[in-house]
């Protein structure tokens, strides 16, 4: 397949994800299965779709900066496609614009020129100027300009700088069912790999070297925050997994010790989720349930000795591994998550037997929504503490907060913190 080809596939995806809104994995999905691709086009079609994605903000600035106003919105697609093929990517200029003007003569043949103009000018486009701290992260990370406040505001500066900028390995995670298959096995069968302390990181194509049971992808910071979980339940207890879906962190769980585990979703085609997903995975699970974390269920109060709420967030500790985030978050979520959130620990604290531990976690790495949530938590429920998580390898801070962070952990962003009533003094 051409050069020209695959740019092709790439613009009519991402057209529909800037245009109509579609869900970019989904795009991507289909854009593959309705194209012979090699692995080699796989492989350039879906770094590239989510490298423009990724550096969406960037090149919105550049596009700023370089068009006296905006153009079409099609035309803003290939601008973007082409902005980051020049300054993101290893390909030469001339193809980058070669590329960019053939397709521009398909959709819109008079602007050709403008295109072609635009993009021999956009590699000499500066970043702002640094002493706008908030904007010139905001470009260089790629990142909206608010999200890059907040991060200067919790982190300082230069620690804001590297958590945005930090780079993981680009490869998938996956953990093995030690049930139908042994690290030894793996290791015969498949033979490029990188270990992780919890599983592997492995390309696609080793999917077809495994049955669908014998692994699962998941991340090594979810497989972390599961073994925080872990840490402080004992065997035999009776655990409530609030926001289960799809399931990932109960179905680990259950493989660790044994537990009667509950799970729930509020909506039903996720319950589903869960449910084919611990099949797959020849779990057990006690209950997958349909169930509103923020209402509370009468006949759940003191039956459970660990919650956990894995709660829903803003996902900025994930953005790495899925830069569609950034398309439609907004600043405005963040006070709305963090209510939630709050609404759903509090709820939960009730479930709890009264020596029972509740978790709280999410994958983002801003205090509006981790510290400040525990905190109020803490003002509501004055006769809870906050309690040790002592996982091995895994770092809590003075308050007993694990904090895992792209920069120091090499994992996505992620804040785990266990929650225990006080104990009575007499």
């Amino acid at each position: 397949m051409t050069s020209l080809e695959r740019q092709k596939i790439i613009y009519e995806a991402l057209c529909k994800v800037y245009k109509d809104g579609a869900y970019s994995q989904i795009q991507l999905d289909e854009a593959i299965s309705n194209n012979e691709l090699t692995q080699e086009d796989k492989a350039y079609v879906t770094a590239y779709f989510y490298g423009v994605i990724e550096k969406d903000t960037a090149l919105e600035y550049f596009i700023s900066k370089l068009c006296s106003k905006r153009p079409k919105p099609a035309i803003v697609v290939l601008l973007k496609m082409g902005i980051y093929g020049a300054r993101y990517s290893q390909t030469p200029l001339y193809a980058v614009i070669d590329n960019a003007v053939t397709l521009c003569k398909e959709v819109k043949r008079e602007v050709s020129g403008f295109v072609n103009a635009v993009l021999r000018k956009c590699k000499d486009c500066p970043l702002p100027d640094k002493k706008d701290k908030a904007l010139y992260l905001s470009v260089l990370a790629s990142v909206p300009v608010w999200l890059a406040k907040a991060m200067i505001v919790d982190y300082g500066e230069e620690k804001a700088t590297e958590i945005l900028t930090a780079r993981l390995l680009t490869d998938t995670h996956i953990r093995l069912n030690y049930d139908k298959i042994t690290n030894e096995e793996f290791e015969k069968r498949v033979t490029t790999f990188t270990k992780s302390k919890y599983g592997y990181y492995v390309k696609p194509e080793v999917f077809n070297k495994l049955k669908p049971d014998e692994f699962t992808p998941m991340s090594l910071a979810s497989m972390i925050a599961t073994s925080c979980y872990k840490s402080l339940i004992k065997e035999g207890a009776k655990v409530l997994d609030t926001c289960s879906a799809p399931g990932g962190k109960s179905v680990y769980l259950s493989s660790l010790g044994s537990y009667s585990i509950t799970s729930c979703d509020i909506h039903p085609h996720r319950v589903e989720l869960i449910k084919k997903y611990a099949k797959r995975m020849n779990a057990k699970l006690d209950e997958v349930v349909v169930n509103d974390a923020t209402i509370l269920k009468e006949e759940w109060q003191n039956t459970f000795d660990a919650v956990i709420c894995d709660v829903p967030c803003s996902g900025i500790g994930v953005i790495s591994s899925k830069p569609d985030i950034l398309l439609n978050r907004k600043e405005e979520d963040i006070a709305e998550l963090a209510k939630l959130q709050l609404k759903i620990l509090n709820v939960s604290a009730k479930y709890l037997k009264d020596d029972g531990v509740l978790f709280y976690s999410t994958c983002t790495v801003l205090r509006r929504e981790n510290d400040n949530v525990v905190k109020n938590f803490l003002s509501i429920n004055p006769d809870f503490e906050v309690v040790k998580i002592e996982v091995d390898g895994v770092t809590s801070d003075k308050r007993n907060y694990v904090r895992l962070l792209p920069n120091v952990d090499g994992t996505d962003g992620f804040f785990v913190v266990a929650l225990k009533r006080k104990k009575q003094t007499t």
